[in-house]
């Protein structure tokens, strides 16, 4: 398993893909923390879930400025 990284509409998402699993956890973390939550994100992956940490806008590298939109605005979006 690896960490990946991907930018869907200037809303940074860090994901862990289980092997052979069609089940999916999405993280909206409330307000900026630790940037990288690797160890989270691969203990969710080896209990079968496909894991994916949303940066909100405006958070670490997501354009945008923070609640200038509403985060359901980006979970809508992902």
């Amino acid at each position: 398993m690896y960490s990946n990284r991907t930018n869907i509409n200037g809303i940074i998402c860090d994901f862990v893909l289980a092997p052979r699993s069609k089940k999916v956890l999405l993280l909206f973390p409330g307000m900026p923390g630790y940037p990288r939550q690797d160890r989270l994100l691969f203990f969710i992956a080896k209990n079968g879930y496909n894991a994916f940490l949303v940066k909100q806008r405006g958070v670490y590298e997501s354009s945008g400025e923070l609640f200038t939109i509403s985060p359901i605005k980006d979970i809508e979006e992902v």
